[in-house]
């Protein structure tokens, strides 16, 4: 019977060291909104680099600058423990920076629309003259 009971406490003891390492092993638990607070946040980041990119700095500042001012808000409100708050904050934050970003562009797909189409008057210009000038000559030689 003695060995019964001591097979018994090896089993309590491994499955405790068990759950022991296993708890350890997967590292501090973290708050389900803290960490997609903290993807959104990245999102917003990311999605600010590409707007800027873009040009939304030249074409969009006000609108980058109180998405800017969100994030930091998200940040400080994430910092306060006020995931929910701070998730929102971050939405509205990408929410301005998408916008930015698709008007700019759009402001540099235009501005490009316009140079090419001025160097297209150029080329034109330029063939009109050629032929204007080609007509000159053939009126001279004939004559």
């Amino acid at each position: 019977m003695k060995r019964q009971a001591g097979s018994r406490s090896i089993k309590g003891i491994s499955i405790f060291s068990l759950l022991l390492l296993w708890s350890c092993a997967s590292g501090p638990k973290v708050n389900p909104s803290a960490q997609s607070g903290k993807d959104l946040i990245q999102e917003v980041e990311a999605a600010m680099e590409r707007a800027k990119a873009a040009g939304a700095d030249e074409h969009m500042p006000g609108e980058l600058r109180i998405a800017d001012q969100r994030l930091d808000f998200s940040r400080r409100l994430m910092d306060q423990g006020k995931y929910d708050d701070a998730m929102l904050s971050a939405r509205k934050a990408l929410d301005k920076v998408r916008i930015a970003e698709a008007i700019a562009i759009m402001e540099e797909t235009e501005k490009k629309a316009r140079e090419k189409e001025n160097e297209a008057q150029r080329a034109l210009e330029d063939l009109r003259q050629l032929e204007e000038e080609s007509k000159a000559l053939l009126s001279e030689e004939g004559e």
